[in-house]
Formats: C-alpha cells, sequence, structure tokens
C-alpha cells in the first residue's frame, strides 16, 4: 500500500494547521496570512509507530465558510479525515458541514478534539453534541474513534498517530483503501524517519496506471501553468507525457512539499508539476498520455459564472482576479452569496492584475477585485488614470466586509472630488490619532465627507471633524499647505486605521449646519 492520505477538516480557528504544525514540526500556521489557511496545502509526514515507520499525506483543508468546495475537494481526494473540534468553542457550522462532505466522501474519519489545555475545554460537550448530528463517537454511542489532545503542547499526538495506523489497516484489509498497483511500489531499504523527506517510503518497480487528483491550479507568471497534485496510484516521471481531461504536455519540473526538485513522484507525494499546456480545471485528474500535445495556448483559466451573477438593476460591474483556480473559484461563490448582492461579474482569470484587465475595467466602468494577488506599481498608476478601483486582499473574509461595504451605496452617485492629501504622520493627541497630511491637490474643508486610500484599497467613509495648522484651528488647507486632520467615522460602530502613506480623498463638503455642528463640537 502506499502512504494513507488524511483531509483535515473543521471550523475555522480550530486548530487544524497547528496541529499539523505540531506533526511536522514547521512554522506554517504564523505564516498563513491572518492565521487561517487560505489554500489546500498538502504534505507528508514522517515517524515510528510501535518501532515501525510510518509515512502518511496530509491535505489542510482551509476553516472559513466561504472555501466549503476547497474542503469538499480535499475530503474527496484522501482515504481518511480528521475532523477538528476545539474544546473550548466546540460543535459550529463549518463543523457539521464538515462532517456532511466527509460522509458525502464515503470515507472513515477521526474526530479530535484540540485545545484541551486551554481553560473552559469542555471534551465531554463535544462528544455529546457531535451525537446530536449523527456523528456519535466511541463511548458516547459510537463508532467513530476520538483523540483528546493539544496541539500546542503535543500532548496525545503519538496516540493520534496510532488511531491513524489502525483505521488505515483495517481500512485495507476490508478492502477500502485505494492502493497503488502491486507492480509500482515496493518499500525503500533507505527509508529516513523524524523530519527527513524519504519520497513516500516507495521505489518504482515497474508501470503502472497514473492517477494524480489535481488539489489546486494557477497561472504563474514566470513558469506558466502549474498544478498541485497528489500521485494517488503509479508513478509520475520527469518528461512523461501527461494530460488532464483535454489539456496535455510534458512533464518539465516536479517539485516535492519541501521545495524540492524531484526526478519522480511516488504514490502519497504531493508534488507541484510544471508542464501542461494551460491551466488545468481544479478537481480533474492528471493521467498518462500518448496522444499529441495541443498547441491551443491559454494563459488564464475562465470560470463558467454562477447564475445568481445575472445583470441586476443598480448592478456593480466587477473583474475577479485570483491566485488560483481554487480560490478564483472560492471569490466567485462567495460574491454571489453576498446578501443582497448587486455585482456582476463580467470577467474573472487567474494572476495579478494586467495592463489589459485594467482597460477592460475602465471601458466596462468596472471594479477590480483581488484575492491573493500582487499589484505592480505601474499598474496601480494605471487603474488611477483610468478612474478603476482596485480593492484587493488576502483575507478573504476582510475582502468580503469590503465588498459589502463598496456595495451599500450603489444607487448614490458621490459627488466631486475637491481635495487630495498625501498622510506622512500619524500623531496620538489626547488619544486621537491625528494624521499628518500634506494637501496635494485641491483643498480640504471641516464637515468634508473623505475615504482613506491606499494601494487603491478604499476605507470610510468618514469626515473631517477638525483641522489645525501648527497649534491653530482652521477652517480649510489648500493645496501645497501641511495641516493636521482629525477624522470621525460615519458610523459610530466604525473604526478608521489611519496610516503613513494613505490618501486622504475629500468630497464636496455639505452645507448643513446642523451636521456640521454636531462634527465639530
Amino acid at each position: 500500500m502506499r502512504p494513507p492520505i488524511i483531509a483535515v477538516l473543521g471550523h475555522v480557528d480550530h486548530g487544524k494547521t497547528t496541529l499539523l504544525d505540531a506533526l511536522r514540526r514547521t512554522s506554517l500556521a504564523a505564516a498563513e496570512p491572518g492565521g487561517i489557511t487560505q489554500t489546500i496545502g498538502a504534505f507528508k509526514v514522517s515517524s515510528t509507530i510501535n518501532h515501525q515507520p510510518l509515512t502518511i499525506t496530509f491535505i489542510d483543508t482551509p476553516g472559513h465558510e466561504a472555501f466549503s468546495k476547497m474542503r469538499s475537494r480535499g475530503a474527496n481526494v484522501a482515504d481518511i479525515a480528521l475532523l477538528v473540534v476545539a474544546a473550548d468553542d466546540g460543535v459550529k457550522p463549518q463543523t457539521l458541514e464538515s462532517v456532511s462532505i466527509i460522509k458525502s466522501a464515503g470515507i472513515p474519519f477521526i474526530v479530535c478534539i484540540n485545545k484541551i489545555d486551554l481553560e473552559g475545554a469542555d471534551p465531554v460537550r463535544v462528544k455529546t453534541d457531535l451525537g446530536k448530528h449523527d456523528a456519535a463517537v466511541e463511548g458516547f454511542g459510537g463508532n467513530i474513534p476520538v483523540v483528546e489532545l493539544s496541539a500546542k503542547t503535543g500532548k496525545n499526538l503519538p496516540e493520534l498517530l496510532e488511531i491513524i495506523q489502525l483505521v488505515w489497516e483495517l481500512q485495507a484489509s476490508a478492502g477500502g483503501a485505494r492502493r497503488a498497483p502491486a507492480r509500482a511500489p515496493a518499500p525503500r531499504a533507505n527509508l529516513q524517519i523524524e523530519g527527513e523527506d524519504v519520497g513516500a517510503g516507495w521505489s518504482a518497480t515497474g508501470p503502472a496506471v497514473l492517477e494524480a487528483p489535481i488539489i489546486d491550479s494557477r497561472l504563474d507568471p514566470h513558469s506558466g501553468p502549474v498544478a498541485n497534485v497528489i500521485i494517488r496510484q503509479g508513478v509520475l516521471r520527469l518528461g512523461d507525457q501527461i494530460a488532464a481531461g483535454s489539456i496535455s504536455g510534458k512533464v518539465k519540473s516536479l517539485t516535492g512539499d519541501l521545495g524540492q526538485r524531484l526526478d519522480q513522484a511516488l504514490p502519497g507525494d504531493p508534488v507541484q508539476v510544471l508542464g501542461l499546456k494551460s491551466v488545468p480545471p481544479v478537481g480533474s485528474v492528471l493521467t498518462h498520455s500518448s496522444q499529441k500535445t495541443r498547441n491551443k495556448k491559454q494563459e488564464t483559466m475562465k470560470l463558467p459564472l454562477p447564475s445568481s451573477l445575472l445583470p441586476l438593476p443598480s448592478s456593480l460591474n466587477v473583474i475577479l482576479k485570483a491566485d488560483s483556480v481554487a480560490t478564483l473559484e472560492t471569490l466567485t461563490d462567495a460574491i454571489a452569496r453576498l446578501p443582497e448582492s448587486k455585482f456582476l461579474v463580467i470577467n474573472s482569470s487567474i494572476g495579478d492584475i494586467t495592463e489589459s484587465d485594467i482597460l477592460l475595467a475602465a471601458s466596462a466602468k468596472a471594479n477590480m477585485i483581488g484575492f491573493r494577488i500582487k499589484i505592480p506599481k505601474k499598474r496601480q498608476q494605471l487603474a488611477k488614470n483610468e478612474s478603476v478601483l482596485i480593492i484587493a486582499d488576502d483575507i478573504i473574509y476582510r475582502l468580503l466586509d469590503r465588498l459589502t461595504a463598496l456595495q451599500k451605496p450603489v444607487a448614490e452617485k458621490l459627488p466631486p472630488e475637491t481635495g487630495r492629501a498625501k498622510i506622512v504622520k500619524i500623531f496620538a493627541v489626547d488619544g486621537a490619532a491625528i494624521a499628518g497630511c500634506l494637501v496635494e491637490s485641491g483643498k480640504l474643508e471641516v464637515g468634508n465627507s473623505v475615504f482613506l486610500v491606499k494601494d487603491d484599497v478604499r476605507l470610510g467613509p468618514a469626515r473631517i471633524k477638525q483641522l489645525k495648522s501648527r497649534s491653530d484651528n482652521i477652517k480649510e488647507a489648500k493645496v501645497g499647505t501641511e495641516c493636521g486632520v482629525l477624522l470621525a467615522p460615519e458610523a459610530e460602530a466604525q473604526k478608521l486605521k489611519l496610516s503613513e502613506g494613505q490618501d486622504i480623498i475629500a468630497y464636496q463638503a455639505e452645507i448643513q449646519n446642523e451636521q456640521t455642528n454636531k462634527l465639530t463640537n
């Protein structure tokens, strides 16, 4: 048998990546933006159980609700699932969704009750609640294996590995394990333990049918189409002719889970593959192919738009960009599910924002929405010149919050810009944050409606509550002058995060004495 492939599922911030971090002895959790896993990562862990070597391939699936399709994809590739539930937080919506995904995939699973070291941890409550949702564990009316552990302290991690090995052996003896063909793998003699790469613990001794599900794909601006796969059976070598559906190519490069270059990938190996002619669909299966490769070039992978994104009255045109097919799919679905969504997606593709993207947005009067992409300075300037708003972020929930705020004033037209100032320094005066600014165009006036903009990401709206020149209160600050600006959010619960380099963009001041007095008093 090849190493088991394990999917790790659960609610956001219940410790899935930290658990894998403890097993792998790396710092994956700290490297993730915002502390949540943003894309499917797959890697191997090697250890010894009962004096026997054990190699396991893990898939870490995101926990945020917008990543439901990626969680489902991970479970469908795996042999066994780990359902991680925080002992202090209990069963949550994504916990139940994960249970449903696991059952739909038809694979066994193990419940990992994590964070038992925290105050307020209540493993009994977790077990009881799971039983209420058709996921009863051992000792609570069911037969689902359960482990109480702490990924932070390492408590009971060896017990978890033992249970994984036991479930895998039982699955194999029952004929449920997805085996690599008998002629393909044989145990390697040079298997190393405790953190060293072992090439999945197999060597190839004969031909085999390649089956490698694609768990993510993207267009790299330097290397071209990239596919992240897990070798479920067979062997993939440099120079092999490959295909994923109608997309074909030749293997130019194989990269392992630790960034190492490989000559071949064996059953259980998670690898990055270069050589396909275009970006393959996520969820398709990479196989060997002797057919002629197609010459048609495709720089981006376009996704079909959901039927929910049809033209709406007072709609906002948007162009979506993301770093991979999986994250673009997630972004598209998440936007479609926004309450009272007014967005009309006119184009979506993977890769960083290009000049043609901005020109298309300008002609279509669309906003650019970017997820986990880079915005080169030249593109930022072009967007500014073409009056194209770019909203980009590495954190999905933060991006969705900004989109929710963006669609509120769809039917309203912002008045003309009257002034723009650059924040050069932040001061704290009597507990309030004062923005030290240089007025670059027009003028700022007390009572102006303003937005804060940096890297074409807009925050606000707010109003200018007070203007100062040195220690004097002033009513306006003209172009070329320096001033201190005190802002007041339009909504009481709203918090404005000031930072150096932000632009304060002012709009026509409202001539309503009552509102102005409220702001200045």
